[in-house]
């Protein structure tokens, strides 16, 4: 894809996130659950940045950041050691 191409499907996925986070915001309210509400406000936020390629390389170094964390906390009580906890946080990062 060329760069006008790309802008336009980023666009048109822009539309697609606020629209679908729209709905689950609007349903979470309804049923009152809260994780349905807040997935939305995720949709909304990645809608949102979606046309700044700087936001969202950014969004995603702070999400494999996150990931890091939860998995260091989650292992932190195991016997993981150092070179085991590297190899997993490549192996996810390989994944992206």
């Amino acid at each position: 894809m060329n760069k006008n191409e790309n802008r336009a499907r980023y666009e048109d996925l822009s539309i697609k996130f606020f629209q679908m986070g729209q709905s689950l915001i609007m349903e979470g309210q309804e049923k009152k659950d809260f994780t349905i509400t807040n997935v939305g406000n995720f949709l909304v936020f990645i809608a949102g940045i979606m046309l700044d390629e700087d936001d969202v390389d950014y969004m995603s170094n702070m999400f494999a950041m996150f990931s890091a964390k939860k998995l260091l906390d989650e292992h932190a009580s195991t016997d993981l050691d150092f070179q085991k906890i590297v190899d997993i946080i490549k192996q996810l990062k390989d994944k992206e």
